[in-house]
């Protein structure tokens, strides 16, 4: 989450065009870009460009954590068990929901939407969805997910990272690193996971290493991507890293 949003063609030069407003993620679909705001009773800003906005009321009643585009439509996930679904960034239908959770975020890969508590849910369309039937590490927080070589990854805190085949039978892997994890990207042949004062790395999902420097700067490291032939990597105070390997 943040409060500025910024805009870059190439990951290196950045534009801010937005400020002042607490965002919580980002999405690009059919109707262009669609950022959530953070708050309760608050919106959406949508843009085809990137660099026009508009904003449109979303009205969640809790706080937007995450937002993610597949099989046509929107899903954005929010506290208190909050789901909502659009095709169109405009109009947001409600999933149905526990009412206890406090969704981290969601994300769409390989045909699935993953959303995150303490266990990674699945789902096709966003309404519908099933708990895994193995979670071995059911006690920490789960924040971000992606696919790659055939194997679902998913990150969270204490370092935890687990691994399946289906998005429902899951294993724990050990990392040796206990930083809060917050996502976690594929490209370039690897897996690249990111978070709190860590940057780990694994060529299958199972054997991680840490990418940091030796001198372990107190990076705090939210979000990862891989396009264009690099992983880019954005963290508090405007930081954004770079690598093409």
């Amino acid at each position: 989450m943040g409060e500025a949003l910024l805009v870059s063609p190439d990951g290196e030069r950045w534009q801010k065009v937005t400020e002042g407003v607490c965002l919580a993620d980002v999405a690009f679909g059919d109707a262009g870009f669609v950022v959530p705001e953070c708050g309760p009773w608050s919106g959406v800003l949508i843009s085809q460009d990137g660099y026009r906005w508009q904003r449109y009321t979303l009205s969640s009643h809790a706080p937007i954590n995450g937002i993610a585009y597949g099989n046509g439509r929107y899903v954005a996930v929010a506290d208190l068990g909050l789901t909502y679904v659009s095709t169109d960034g405009l109009n947001w239908q409600r999933a149905n929901g526990l009412g206890l959770q406090r969704y981290l975020d969601v994300t769409f890969v390989n045909g699935l939407f993953i959303r995150f508590d303490i266990d990674p849910w699945v789902s096709t369309d966003g309404f519908n969805w099933s708990l895994p039937e193995q979670n071995p590490s059911s006690t920490n927080n789960l924040y971000g997910g992606t696919y790659g070589k055939g194997l679902y990854v998913v990150v969270g805190s204490s370092g935890t990272v687990l691994t399946s085949t289906d998005a429902r039978r899951w294993t724990l892997q050990r990392t040796n690193s206990f930083a809060g994890l917050a996502e976690v990207a594929y490209g370039n042949d690897r897996f690249v996971a990111v978070g709190s004062s860590e940057i780990l790395s694994s060529k299958d999902g199972v054997e991680w290493v840490s990418e940091m420097p030796s001198d372990r700067p107190m990076w705090s490291l939210a979000d990862i991507i891989y396009a264009q032939g690099k992983f880019v990597a954005v963290g508090s105070k405007g930081l954004v890293l770079t690598s093409t390997r």
